[in-house]
């Protein structure tokens, strides 16, 4: 699930021409020049059995908060990838408005499920709990990620308050883990489905989820956002390729259906022919497209909606 490194710049370009056929009165993103943010790097936010997890942050210098929050989380199969790849991603947010931040969590082997979805959750709880120190909206929090990011990002919106993920999930600290909006870039909502490649469950999904194809399908449904959708579950934006080889097409379009019948908000795109990963033209139309629905969903402002592709 290795993301392909021209998305990790999704959010970089400044392109933001309106969508042609929009019938809605829209209120563009509007960026403030780079020398108007803050970042910051290295805050620790949770320390599960001793170890140290930090997350960068990038805010706002000017204007006035409390701004609603993102969590921007990294893809590489829940084995690779560092949360310094996240940076352009919370630079842009914090450019739009945005206190942007991106933690890093355990990986596997080492660290099999549930060790990521708790230290994702944690930052959450974190972002609340120092929510007046940061100028933070603790109401109006959202995830956004890449693959493996992407997944995380999922089950931050879909898995409830009272689901627990192993004993570093810090349910007891009396903040929420839930995110009220979630952006989607090609992760996967069904970890037992049968269309996973070979290749799939070997790299990822056994180094994940176990060994032993019994655990794996136990630890998978514990481990898949689909497990975890109910009526109260935020909006969701997915993004996906039509050719992509590494989390099937197929996963999206369920994910798309099995919110549309449970009656949830939430919007597909379906990217012709682009694999897990993609360039110009659509990285800045799906660019464009997230922060229309962030500014929806957390600023509560009236944009464009993303063109929703039905499952076929």
């Amino acid at each position: 699930m290795r993301h392909n490194t021209r998305l990790l710049n999704v959010l970089l370009a400044a392109l933001l021409a309106p969508t042609a056929g929009c019938a809605l009165p829209m209120i563009l993103p509007v960026a403030v020049p780079r020398h108007q943010i803050e970042t910051k790097t290295g805050i620790t936010f949770s320390r599960p059995g001793g170890e140290t997890l930090n997350l960068d942050m990038a805010c706002p210098k000017t204007g006035k908060g409390p701004w609603p929050a993102v969590v921007c989380i990294f893809g590489g199969g829940w084995m690779s990838g560092s949360r310094t790849g996240m940076r352009p991603s919370i630079e842009y947010l914090a450019a739009h408005g945005y206190v942007a931040v991106a933690p890093t969590y355990r990986l596997a082997p080492k660290h099999p499920f549930p060790a990521a979805v708790a230290d994702v959750r944690n930052c959450v709880r974190w972002l609340r709990k120092h929510a007046k120190e940061y100028s933070i909206d603790p109401d109006h929090i959202g995830a956004m990620g890449l693959s493996a990011g992407g997944h995380l990002s999922l089950m931050l919106g879909l898995a409830s308050d009272e689901d627990r993920f192993g004993p570093d999930d810090e349910a007891g600290s009396g903040e929420s883990a839930r995110v009220q909006a979630v952006v989607n870039y090609f992760g996967p909502g069904d970890l037992v489905a049968k269309d996973w490649s070979d290749l799939a469950v070997r790299k990822f999904l056994v180094p994940f989820l176990g060994g032993d194809a019994k655990q794996r399908v136990e630890k998978g449904r514990q481990a898949s956002p689909l497990t975890y959708i109910s009526k109260d579950d935020p909006p969701v934006l997915t993004f996906h390729g039509d050719a992509d080889r590494t989390v099937p097409p197929a996963q999206a379009y369920e994910l798309h259906s099995r919110l549309s019948r449970a009656g949830l908000s939430n919007e597909l795109q379906i990217l012709p022919r682009q694999g897990h990963g993609w360039g110009e033209p659509h990285l800045s139309r799906t660019r464009l497209d997230m922060v229309r629905f962030f500014d929806r969903h957390l600023k509560g402002l009236v944009t464009c909606p993303a063109t929703a592709t039905a499952p076929q």
